[in-house]
């Protein structure tokens, strides 16, 4: 099963336990398409100050994340999975602990 944008396996075991579509086939497509989340920094986990830090080391690394404003988008999305193929991390466009630390940004007081 593909997840498009990840949920928490509690919130997908009870979409799949409530789906009409499971309830009228008996059986779980192999893929589920997902609606893509709003493209603020916050909805992906992060708050406002980690987004723009994160869009911040983008650009003075000389990736194009756009203005450093706390707002994800299409342009810091394609910088980040640029990033972590120069870094040969995973290009997910995922901001995780790796991608954080290969950036120098750190999320902990």
């Amino acid at each position: 099963m593909k997840l498009t944008y990840g949920l928490p396996g509690c919130v997908l075991g009870l979409f799949l336990a409530t789906s009409p579509a499971l309830a009228q086939t008996g059986s779980a497509s192999s893929e589920l398409e997902l609606d893509p989340p709003p493209t603020t920094g916050a909805t992906l986990g992060m708050d406002t100050a980690i987004t723009r830090a994160v869009q911040q080391a983008l650009n003075d690394l000389g990736f194009d994340a756009g203005p450093a404003d706390g707002q994800w988008n299409s342009r810091t999305q394609e910088a980040l999975v640029q990033f972590q193929e120069s870094k040969g991390l995973e290009p997910s466009g995922d901001v995780n602990d790796r991608t954080l630390h290969a950036l120098g940004v750190e999320t902990q007081p």
